[in-house]
């Protein structure tokens, strides 16, 4: 098995340097399958330290496979739900829709977290584009928060700045806290 994934990541990266050549042609597309192979290889690396009969390991492989394609239709139906929301949005400010008829139910309120004792003194957006800090989103265009922190920092012209600085885009709210965590 591992054999066959060590020919298909370097199959994958003969196909992005292909991809370089040709003005980044499919880039996205080629690096969501490298992120894929990397988890299934993570996935691998942790059943081989676990000494698994091979009937352990097809099960587990099973469960984790299904697992990846329950929480990639969550995600899009969710984002499906975000485009929806957004069409709303856009519609009300240009005032094809009622204000009237518009309710708020909940609402979100962004933060910073910081280390306990906040030891970078972080206190402002503008705090993240200094050199030496590392900032952790949620994925752009993936999870709802991570669009959120994308357009704060868009609108407040500090997103380029912050760029460099994101060591981690996590996968769903709940990858974010435990990246938080760590």
């Amino acid at each position: 098995m591992k054999r066959v994934l060590i020919v298909t990541m370097l199959g994958l990266l003969t196909s992005l340097w292909g991809a370089r050549a040709d003005g980044f042609a499919g880039l996205k597309e080629e690096m969501a399958q490298l992120q894929s192979l990397r988890e299934e290889i993570q996935i691998l690396n942790l059943l081989n330290g676990l000494n698994l009969t091979d009937e352990q390991s097809r099960k587990i492989l099973n469960l984790a496979t299904e697992a990846r394609n329950i929480r990639e239709e969550s995600l899009e139906r969710n984002t499906q739900l975000l485009g929806k929301f957004k069409e709303s949005l856009l519609a009300l400010k240009e005032g094809l829709m009622n204000p009237k008829s518009v309710r708020v139910i909940c609402w979100l309120t962004p933060v910073i977290n910081v280390p306990k004792g906040n030891p970078k003194g972080i206190k402002s957006l503008q705090d993240l584009t200094k050199p030496g800090i590392r900032v952790g989103i949620a994925a752009p265009s993936s999870v709802c928060l991570g669009d959120v922190a994308k357009e704060i920092l868009e609108q407040t012209r500090l997103w380029e700045k912050v760029r460099p600085n994101i060591v981690v885009e996590a996968k769903d709210c709940a990858d974010l806290a435990v990246q938080l965590k760590l």
